[in-house]
């Protein structure tokens, strides 16, 4: 999973590793997807922690094709085998987990930890996801490998004694209460009971999200919360920024509106936190053959290379795409 923004240990990819029968998922930051870094991290956070499995399902991907991860499955006997190229929904598994960790971050890099810092907050996806019960199987993955439920969030599990310096129930019913919380504001501002606004149903004084067009990896889907300052001819309004009041327009079938009890001082906090996204300031070059293009991050000076796979939904690489005369469809 990734390109990620490169955190503080240098991690920008996550390994997500999810056993068929139990749904059990291990996240492994890695700081490159080179054959020897994968092979490393299935050995040392899959392999030799829960046993070898009988396959080993994954993409086409160069990292999991290459001849290092081969020559460890081929050494201990695990069978390999590959989605169909270009069609990762033929892993709809593997999909899924991807997705739920992705918003998982998200929503848990709003308000735990910065974007720079994710990698920290994978034990705790983890957590989450392993802990979750799953409707295939009726038991969560945590208690088919353990026999047992999780119960880290239980309170009887800590005492005065074992809580020591830092406050681990604190912090994990404090977790607990801001994931739900979040969870509730999200659903509430983008579920399927938003419809499209009408101008006669906004107003002065309206919260609303505004869609963003390309989000990056760590990008919520809708920028904000902003505030309705005008309804204007044309179905357009005019709004305001809540982290820095500044003052922007745009046509309503942009906008998703933003019905909560979440007070303004949160939501402030959530646009605040909004402002801190990793954004492509220019694509550099590409190498088509490759299937590469060197990004120039804004804010950032360093150049990245990241995979066209990747960033392909990006308007300035479609331009790209078409004036050389390329197809995406490829990557």
């Amino acid at each position: 999973m990734g390109p990620l923004p490169k955190d503080q240990r240098g991690a920008r990819y996550i390994i997500v590793a999810t056993d068929m029968f139990t749904r059990y998922t291990e996240l492994i930051p890695v700081a490159s997807i080179d054959g020897d870094t994968v092979a490393q991290a299935l050995w040392d956070n899959v392999f030799s922690r829960h046993g070898l499995p009988k396959e080993l399902l994954s993409d086409n991907g160069p990292e999991y094709a290459n001849q290092i991860v081969k020559a460890l499955t081929d050494t201990l006997r695990v069978s390999r085998h590959f989605t169909t190229p270009y069609h990762p929904q033929s892993n709809g598994l593997a999909e899924r987990r991807n997705a739920e960790v992705a918003r998982h971050l998200r929503w848990m890099a709003l308000s735990i930890a910065p974007k720079d810092d994710w990698s920290t907050l994978l034990p705790t996806v983890r957590m989450i996801i392993n802990g979750t019960l799953q409707a295939a199987t009726g038991f969560t993955p945590h208690e088919l490998v353990y026999g047992h439920p999780h119960n880290i969030m239980d309170s009887t599990l800590w005492s005065e004694e074992t809580l020591g310096v830092f406050d681990y129930k604190g912090f994990y019913e404090n977790l607990k209460v801001t994931l739900a919380n979040l969870e509730e504001a999200a659903k509430q501002a983008v579920g399927p009971h938003q419809s499209p606004i009408e101008t006669t149903g906004l107003e002065p004084g309206d919260y609303v999200l505004w869609k963003n067009e390309a989000p990056q990896k760590l990008d919520t889907p809708h920028t904000g919360p902003w505030k309705v300052v005008e309804v204007l001819p044309n179905n357009r309004a005019k709004l305001m920024s809540l982290s820095d009041n500044r003052l922007k327009a745009t046509h309503i079938d942009k906008l998703m509106k933003f019905e909560t009890d979440v007070s303004e001082d949160l939501m402030r906090q959530l646009a605040e936190s909004d402002q801190e996204q990793y954004r492509v300031e220019d694509i550099v070059s590409i190498d088509w053959k490759k299937g590469s293009a060197r990004v120039k991050w804004l804010g950032y000076d360093e150049l990245t290379d990241e995979p066209l796979g990747a960033i392909k939904h990006l308007e300035i690489i479609k331009r790209k795409a078409r004036k050389a005369r390329k197809s995406l469809d490829k990557y």
